[in-house]
C-alpha cells in the first residue's frame, strides 16, 4: 500500500511498487514468429518472385530472426496489458527487468515486471484554510480607467490646433522621425508612430521635452540621448517599445529627432464630446427613454470596472490555489525506479534534451494530479451549467480585449455568441471548445471550486498596480 505521513507542511505520498513475472512460453513465442513471418510474407518483394509469392522457406530463412523478436515485442505487449489488467489494481507506470540478451534458442523466456500504483489517499482536508484575494480599485483609479475606455470608445472627433499640456484630457497622434521630414532626403527617413492619452503624456516623459504648449501639425526637434534617459527613469525595466526603437536610432549616431504631431483631440468637455449613439451601440442600450449622458456612462464602465478587478483577483487566485496544491501534496519515489524509467522509455537521442529530473517532474506531477482530483474533485472537475459557464468565459473576453485593445466589447452579445458556438457543434467539437474555453471560465470560478473543498477566507486590497498599469499605459503614481 502507498503511504501517507502528515507533517506540518505537507502530506507525503509514497506510492506502492509492486513486482510480477511475465512468462513467454516457446510454444507462445514461436507461434508469434510464424504470425510475423506470415505479414512479411505477404508484403515483401524479391527478384524472381512476385509480391506476396515468395515461398515460406525462403522468408523463414531469410527473415526468422527479424520475426522472432517482432514476434517478441507483440507477445510482451499483450502479456503486460493482460498482466496489468487482471492483476495489478490501478497501475500508473511499469517497467521491465530485462535479461541482458533475449536469445532466440526455443526455451521459455521469463521477465520481470515492476508497477508503480496510483496511491490511494484518504485524508480530510475539510480544516485546511486557504487566504484569497479579492481586488478593488479606488475612486482615483476607477476614473482613470473610465476615461480611458470613454476616451477610445464614445467620443466624437473634437480636434484642436492649440494644447495646453498636461491638464486637460486630451489624446494626441504623431510621429518621431529620425530626419528633419521637411528638409532631408524622404527615402532615407525612419518614423515611430506615437499615440498616447493624456495620462502617457507624462510616462512616455513629452511633458519633459516638448513646450508646455504644444501645436497641431508643427515639428519639435528633440535630444535623442536626453529624451531616452527620461524615458528610462519612467520605465524602470527600460524594456518598453519605444526605447527600443529610439536605441536603434541612437546607435546609427543619430543625436536628434523630430516629433511631428499630426493630430489633437480635446476633451475636457467629455459631456459635450459624448457620441451618444456609440455608447447605445456598445453597451446595448435597447431602451429609447434611457437618457445618456456622462453620470449613466460612468455607472456602466462601473461594472465593466468590477469584472476587470475580479478578472486580476481570480488570477491571483490560482496562482495561490496553486502554491496551495503544490505545499499540500508531497510524493516520493525510489530513485532506482525512476532510472529505469528514464533508461526504458528515453531514447538516447533524446537524452540531451529530457533529463532525468525532467522526467521526474513529469511523473510526480501527474501522480499528484490524480491525488488532487481525489482530494479537491471541485477544483479539478468542477460541474457548470453552459448558462454560468458562458457568463464567465464572456467575461473574460471582454476583460482581455478591453485591456489589450481598449475597445469595448457588449458582454451580452458575446455570451450569446459563446453559446451559439457550444450549442450548435458536434459533439467532439463541443469538447474541444470546452476545454479551450474552461482556463477562462477558471478565472472566475477557482475560487469558488477550491472553497467547496476548503475554508476559504478573503482579504480585501486594492488592484494590483503592478500588473494593471503597464494595460492601460499610465504612470504608476498617476494610478495610485
Amino acid at each position: 500500500m502507498s503511504q501517507a505521513v502528515m507533517n506540518a507542511e505537507k502530506i507525503i505520498i509514497k506510492p506502492e511498487i509492486t513486482k510480477a513475472e511475465i512468462v513467454l512460453s516457446s510454444n507462445e513465442l514461436e507461434s508469434s514468429r510464424e504470425k510475423q513471418l506470415k505479414q512479411i510474407q505477404k508484403s515483401i518483394s524479391l527478384p524472381g518472385f512476385r509480391p506476396g509469392k515468395v515461398p515460406a522457406s525462403i522468408i523463414k530463412k531469410k527473415y526468422s530472426s527479424a520475426a522472432f523478436y517482432e514476434g517478441f515485442e507483440d507477445l510482451l505487449k499483450n502479456k503486460t496489458n493482460e498482466v496489468l489488467s487482471s492483476q495489478i489494481s490501478k497501475p500508473l507506470y511499469y517497467v521491465y527487468d530485462f535479461p541482458s540478451v533475449i536469445l532466440d534458442d526455443g526455451t521459455d523466456k521469463k521477465i520481470n515486471i515492476e508497477v508503480l500504483l496510483e496511491p490511494h489517499v484518504d485524508i480530510d482536508i475539510k480544516d485546511k484554510e486557504v487566504e484569497l484575494v479579492k481586488y478593488g480599485f479606488t475612486d482615483n483609479q476607477r476614473n482613470i480607467f473610465s476615461n480611458i475606455i470613454i476616451f477610445f470608445n464614445f467620443l466624437k472627433e473634437n480636434k484642436v490646433e492649440k494644447l495646453n499640456t498636461p491638464d486637460n484630457l486630451f489624446v494626441m497622434s504623431a510621429d518621431v522621425y529620425s530626419q528633419n521630414p521637411d528638409t532631408e532626403d524622404k527615402s532615407k527617413l525612419e518614423s515611430i508612430p506615437l499615440f498616447v492619452h493624456n495620462y502617457q503624456y507624462v510616462e512616455f516623459a513629452l511633458n519633459e521635452i516638448l513646450p508646455k504648449e504644444i501645436e497641431s501639425s508643427k515639428t519639435y526637434n528633440i535630444d535623442l540621448k536626453k529624451w531616452i534617459g527620461a524615458l528610462e527613469q519612467n520605465f524602470a525595466d527600460k524594456k518598453h517599445a519605444l526605447i527600443g526603437k529610439l536605441n536603434t536610432l541612437q546607435e546609427k549616431n543619430i543625436e536628434s529627432v523630430y516629433l511631428t504631431i499630426n493630430e489633437i483631440h480635446d476633451y475636457t468637455q467629455l459631456e459635450s464630446n459624448l457620441d451618444v449613439e456609440k455608447v447605445k451601440r456598445t453597451l446595448n442600450i435597447k431602451d429609447e427613454n434611457t437618457a445618456i449622458n456622462l453620470e449613466f456612462v460612468y455607472s456602466k464602465l462601473s461594472e465593466i470596472i468590477d469584472i476587470v478587478a475580479d478578472y486580476f483577483s481570480g488570477n491571483e487566485n490560482i496562482k495561490i490555489g496553486n502554491d496551495f496544491i503544490n505545499n499540500l501534496i508531497g510524493i516520493e519515489i525510489p530513485d532506482d525506479f525512476i532510472q529505469k524509467m528514464y533508461n526504458t522509455y528515453v531514447k538516447e537521442e533524446d537524452k540531451k534534451n529530457v533529463t532525468i529530473d525532467i522526467l521526474k517532474r513529469e511523473i510526480i506531477s501527474n501522480i499528484e494530479s490524480n491525488i488532487l482530483k481525489n482530494l479537491l474533485p471541485n477544483t479539478f472537475n468542477p460541474s457548470f451549467d453552459i448558462e454560468a459557464f458562458s457568463t464567465n468565459v464572456a467575461k473574460t473576453y471582454l476583460v482581455e480585449t478591453l485591456l489589450t485593445q481598449m475597445y469595448l466589447f457588449d458582454m451580452e452579445s458575446t455570451k450569446q455568441y459563446i453559446l451559439y458556438s457550444i450549442q450548435t457543434s458536434n459533439n467532439e467539437n463541443r469538447e474541444h471548445l470546452l476545454q479551450n474555453y474552461h482556463n477562462r471560465d477558471s478565472v472566475f470560478t477557482f475560487a469558488q471550486n477550491l472553497s467547496n473543498d476548503v475554508k476559504v477566507t478573503y482579504k480585501t486590497q486594492n488592484i494590483n498596480q503592478k500588473e494593471f498599469y503597464k494595460y492601460i499605459g499610465v504612470k504608476k503614481d498617476v494610478f495610485i
